[in-house]
């Protein structure tokens, strides 16, 4: 009767489609001038297979410029080199390295290209270990066109398009092996649209609908065996109306509505069998009202009553055996916590337990019985710990232990039988 699990306990994460600071090119910051990353042109060097990272391909060197040009530094990016006109408009080829050994250049890190002052055509960026992380194309108002990434593995991540360096359009998301992980479309930067996501083996994990960037509509949701997980709603990026979740046997796991994003009104839960787990009302959020809760307890199903308060079990709880309503043990909360006299009662009739709370913790004597009334423990507690004499029996009644607790520590001298009514170790 400890744990009341009365939370609704909802834990289907919302699958949302990858952000708009989802994995792509280096972030702007990292450039000068606010310039998105990414590499020299593309040229040459495909791998066998198209959807594995280029390795190497580096492009300019940072020595070479066009005519009419000069190589150019900063210490303000001490890392970054490109070409400039005598007037310091930037033009021709850009590049900025990893740190190297004793402050020298290390593996190339980002390159592409100026045209008069604003970064133009293909841009890559790569990975220390020499494995292009991004490739796509830049104009004067950011990423624009076809833009994909990789993992450092060399693996594909995603591809999708750029308009004035927002994403827009289709885009895609890849697992490492190579399956589809999500797919879905964005407008001016944000999703919009209906998304899909899915688990490694390609089963649908997730379909979500976007409103600039916001989810809105009807979403569904998949276990990885192919059963629902969850259906429902959603308005303004908030839960809204009916929701209901399953376990991944089939088995409905929960049923209600939400308003504003808020469990309200009637909700029920259920465990893996399709059994009653719990049912009571919501308000704003809390359940409030009166709550029924299942569970199993000493092998047999106790169902108990009570009221809830604003979240927290308030005032007495009535426990009955299920199916039937044989009597199973009452307890009082005080807000939340156990207070005062507390007693379950088996099947049989017969007491299990029998002692009193203080602060939510078992405080004073306490006894406890088998099934056909015989004591098997006569102890106390203080703050729930066992402190005090304690004694216990073996179901036929011969004594099994005989000793002392200290604050949950048996104390030396406890002597201990065996069910013959030999002498044996003490085990606390």
């Amino acid at each position: 009767m400890k744990h009341l699990c009365l939370a609704l306990g909802l834990t289907l994460g919302v699958a949302c489609g990858p952000s708009n600071d989802a994995p792509d090119a280096t972030d702007a910051s990292d450039t000068p001038d606010g310039d998105a990353p990414d590499g020299d042109a593309p040229d040459g060097d495909t791998p066998e297979d198209p959807t594995l990272a280029v390795v190497g391909d580096f492009g300019w060197d940072g020595l070479t410029c066009p005519t009419d040009t000069t190589p150019a530094e900063s210490p303000a990016d001490p890392r970054a080199r490109w070409c400039q006109k005598p007037d310091g408009t930037r033009h021709g080829p850009f590049g900025r390295w990893y740190p190297g050994p004793d402050d020298r250049l290390g593996t190339k890190a980002e390159g592409g290209a100026y045209a008069d002052g604003a970064p133009t055509g293909p841009w890559r960026t790569w990975y220390p270990g020499g494995t292009v992380s991004t490739e796509g194309a830049r104009a004067a108002t950011g990423r624009t066109g076809t833009w994909t990434s990789w993992r450092a593995d060399r693996t594909r991540e995603s591809v999708g398009q750029y308009d004035a360096d927002l994403r827009t359009g289709a885009w895609t998301w890849y697992w490492p092996g190579g399956q589809l992980q999500a797919e879905g479309s964005y407008r001016a930067g944000a999703e919009d649209g209906l998304w899909h996501t899915y688990h490694p083996d390609g089963g649908d994990d997730a379909s979500l609908t976007y409103a600039a960037g916001t989810l809105a509509g009807p979403y569904q949701q998949f276990h990885p065996n192919g059963q629902r997980a969850a259906e429902g709603a959603y308005a303004a990026g908030l839960r809204a109306g009916p929701w209901t979740t399953w376990h991944d046997n089939g088995e409905r796991a929960s049923a209600g509505t939400y308003t504003a994003g808020l469990a309200t009104g009637p909700w029920q839960l259920w465990d893996r069998d399709g059994l009653p787990a719990a049912e009571g009302p919501y308000v704003a959020g809390l359940q409030h009202g009166t709550w029924a809760l299942w569970q199993w307890q000493q092998g047999e199903r106790i169902k108990s009553t009570g009221e809830v308060v604003h979240g927290l079990p308030d005032g007495p709880w009535v426990a009955v055996h299920d199916p039937g309503a044989q009597p199973a043990g009452h307890l009082t909360y005080y807000l939340g916590s156990r207070e005062g006299p507390a007693i379950t009662i088996w099947k049989t009739g017969h007491t299990l337990s029998e002692g009193s709370y203080l602060a939510d913790q078992p405080q004073g004597p306490w006894k406890f019985y088998y099934a056909d009334g015989q004591l098997f423990i006569d102890c106390a507690f203080a703050h729930g710990l066992l402190d005090g004499p304690y004694r216990d029996y073996h179901a036929d009644g011969t004594p099994k232990t005989d000793g002392t607790y200290l604050l949950g520590t048996l104390q030396e001298g406890a002597q201990c039988w065996t069910p013959a009514g030999v002498p044996e170790e003490c085990t606390p």
